[in-house]
């Protein structure tokens, strides 16, 4: 299976605005800058910018939310993979007619998307971040009856760009929710995706007892569901959807549309095992 080099989906503004190209990321500032834009109007330009939807690239996809609380990850592993590396899985390597559903962060907790979820008995994997979804967990284990809770940082740090200790954003989210629920996550999804392949992610993703980094090759938004490369879903695609107000249509699109093209929806906990690599 090839994965795309960059996940998409998620952006982020990091103090300049950036494109998310296969190649050289020139800023924009420094373009409207060179124009006399001062840099109230040059924020502004940048806001409209990245609220258009960027066109489709190659091994890119074919629509990419724009939105200034997100970001492409870094453009490339910056290492190559070693044996001491986590699996980084963007899609699931498997002839099964299945695909997974992932839900991220944890601000809204819809109730309407969590009884359909158990009526219809869907699996679903949870990527709580626990600034926001501490304090609603059985919400989260409920969601994920026939899936798991899974960790998404303690604050939602972009992990290409924060220098702190890592392993403070990544193992109080382990014992929080082996306390609170009973079981101690095994995957992580790194915020917007970013430094998934970075040697230093690994190391502590791995000492807080980490056994996969898990990406995403699809994406529910705002209505649509669109893949890293603009075609149909594969088998093992990981869908990926966040906890907000429309959760449960999103839901019901992504699960009929896999249903369409000859698919189910599967716990991706049944294929990602929480076991040490050999």
């Amino acid at each position: 299976m090839t994965s795309p080099r960059m996940p998409f989906g998620k952006r982020r503004l990091n103090g300049r605005c950036e494109s998310q190209t296969p190649a050289e990321w020139r800023p924009f500032s420094q373009r409207l800058r060179g124009r006399g834009m001062g840099t109230s109007m040059v924020a502004l330009a940048c806001a409209a910018i990245l609220a258009i939807a960027t066109p489709a690239l190659p091994g890119h996809a074919h629509e990419v939310r724009a939105d200034l609380r997100q970001v492409a990850a870094e453009p490339a592993p910056l290492l190559s993979p070693a044996s001491s590396m986590l699996p980084v899985v963007y899609r699931v390597n498997t002839d099964d007619p299945v695909v997974f559903l992932t839900v991220d962060d944890g601000i809204v907790h819809s109730r309407e998307a969590r009884d359909w979820v158990r009526r219809k008995k869907i699996p679903v994997t949870s990527f709580v971040t626990l600034n926001v979804a501490d304090g609603h967990l059985r919400y989260f284990a409920k969601i994920s009856k026939h899936g798991s809770v899974q960790n998404h940082t303690v604050s939602h740090p972009a992990f290409d760009t924060y220098y702190g200790d890592l392993r403070r954003q990544i193992c109080p989210v382990q014992d929080r929710l082996a306390d609170r629920l009973g079981t101690r996550p095994w995957m992580l999804r790194p915020p917007y995706g970013a430094g998934a392949r970075l040697a230093r992610v690994h190391a502590a993703a791995s000492s807080c007892g980490i056994r996969h980094i898990v990406m995403w090759d699809a994406v529910v938004d705002r209505g649509r569901l669109t893949t890293w490369n603009g075609q149909r879903l594969s088998r093992g695609s990981i869908i990926l959807l966040h906890f907000g107000p429309n959760l449960k249509s999103e839901l019901r699109l992504a699960v009929k549309a896999a249903r369409a093209q000859g698919l189910k929806v599967a716990a991706l906990e049944d294929y990602l095992r929480a076991t040490k690599r050999t």
